[in-house]
């Protein structure tokens, strides 16, 4: 019995390096299903998870359950394909269309709170946007130390150095914000219901 226990563990645990482990699985399936309607998506999820706990109640192991699916890659072109879509590269339409369905979900979940729910939420995103503020003290203080050393190197490199640093600190600190929020945001609110 206490095998079995631990075979169950082992599907919602993260396992050893480098094996595939049913989060893993479930997190690449529904990334590489993105282009289906989500209803679709978690009931293909549902009976591949239903496949996996199956094979580890009948003794295998969670990584040999998942590989007896194949290639993940193949699986996902085999799925996709019998929906009639084709696995394409992304154009700009995609990640326009992706942003789009994924402010749909965002203001649909935000719907959904209750009232403590929405406050308690409202409180955690000021908390985040609070850090992410305070995080830009750290890193305005990093370009004037940088930017220090430049200035006694030449002086007629300093300006151009100096802006060109400012732009790269800047643009990395944005795009930190931008990876903060949206994880905040599928952490806290598209994720929430999950786990």
């Amino acid at each position: 019995m206490e095998g079995i226990f631990r075979q169950r563990q082992q599907v919602y645990n993260k396992g050893e390096e480098g094996k595939m482990t049913k989060e893993t699985f479930v997190k690449k399936l529904r990334k590489d299903l993105k282009h289906l309607e989500e209803k679709e998506i978690a009931e293909i999820i549902n009976e591949y998870s239903d496949h996996i706990e199956q094979k580890v109640m009948n003794g295998k192991s969670v990584e040999e359950a998942i590989e007896d699916f194949g290639d993940l890659d193949e699986l996902t072109k085999e799925i996709l394909s019998a929906y009639h879509i084709e696995k394409k590269p992304q154009k700009i339409e995609d990640y326009i269309n992706d942003f789009v369905k994924f402010v749909n979900e965002v203001t649909a979940k935000i719907l959904t709170l209750n009232g403590s729910e929405f406050v308690s939420c409202l409180v955690e995103f000021v908390l985040v946007v609070l850090m992410i503020v305070i995080l830009k003290l750290p890193i305005d203080l990093l370009v004037r130390l940088v930017t220090g050393a430049f200035r006694m190197l030449s002086p007629l490199l300093f300006g151009p150095i100096t802006k060109l640093l400012e732009f790269l600190f800047d643009f990395i600190y944005l795009l930190l914000t931008f990876y903060v929020l949206h994880l905040f945001v599928r952490k806290r609110l598209l994720l929430k219901g999950e786990d």
